[in-house]
């Protein structure tokens, strides 16, 4: 589009249209920590022979009568918690899921269990997405920059032993949970090394065009990218600052105001 930082779009041999060091920048996303445990039976959704069979059966039954097991949204429960004593607001999210999850589900799990996440709401690490080529068929460079902030790895290590304070308590215990990845909840030094591990993206990644009201941001308050005429965003890119939750529900709303903003403008 020739819209961007000018020097890296000249790097690449991509002709300036608009000198703007804010696309790809301001990169944010949710951070996420997921602790895994194995239990003993088939309660939970897992994989073994008597596991499969009762999941052919659950879909049999959703598929006649929209009940039984398979109903399941998986991510059963959700909380939100203030961990941190400055907090203005909740700063951790937790997904609890009636399945032990590795690696987003890429890596299978023999057997049953559970996970619960824990991300971070507000994150202070700020990444970018860069271009590696000229063809738009090539991946770009996408840098989370995940928990380079100090900050974030406070909240996150808070977020972690507080999650754990729940997981630990009856009725759940009463399931014979096994950690998957067990740490000294105490030795601050191996909390921070299993979180940089294993955290990772949950998904909801914002602010790389972000809007506002100076002349550096990309998009203006209604959303009409600066210095293009006729060019409006209407994503989760536009967003300043991450929001405190999912994003799927903000991005609609923002779909709906820039359907406004483009009718509006053409009348």
């Amino acid at each position: 589009s020739g819209i961007g930082p000018a020097d890296h779009l000249r790097d690449h041999g991509i002709a300036v249209r608009v000198d703007r060091a804010a696309v790809g920048a301001n990169l944010q996303d949710h951070i996420d920590y997921v602790a895994s445990f194995e239990t003993p039976g088939t309660q939970f959704v897992g994989s073994s022979l008597k596991g499969t069979l009762a999941m052919a059966g659950g879909m049999i039954q959703w598929l006649r009568k929209r009940q039984g097991m398979m109903t399941t949204p998986f991510a059963e429960a959700g909380a939100f918690l203030k961990v941190m004593p400055d907090a203005p607001a909740p700063d951790v999210q937790l997904h609890f899921v009636v399945a032990a999850l590795e690696d987003h589900g890429r890596t299978k799990v023999k057997g049953h269990g559970y996970s619960c996440h824990v991300c971070v709401l507000r994150p202070e690490s700020h990444g970018t997405v860069r271009l590696t080529s000229t063809d738009p068929h090539q991946a770009p460079a996408i840098d989370p920059a995940f928990l380079t902030d100090p900050r974030d790895m406070a909240v996150m290590k808070a977020g972690v032993r507080a999650m754990y304070r729940i997981l630990e308590q009856p009725p759940l215990t009463d399931h014979m949970g096994r950690d998957r990845h067990p740490v000294d909840l105490s030795d601050d030094a191996a909390l921070e090394d299993l979180i940089r591990s294993r955290a990772d993206t949950v998904y909801h990644p914002v602010g790389t065009a972000r809007m506002g009201s100076d002349a550096d941001a990309v998009c203006d308050p209604r959303l009409r990218v600066r210095g293009v005429e006729g060019l409006y965003v209407a994503d989760a890119s536009v967003m300043p600052k991450l929001v405190s939750g999912n994003t799927n529900a903000p991005s609609i709303m923002i779909g709906e105001r820039c359907a406004d903003f483009v009718t509006t403008d053409l009348r």
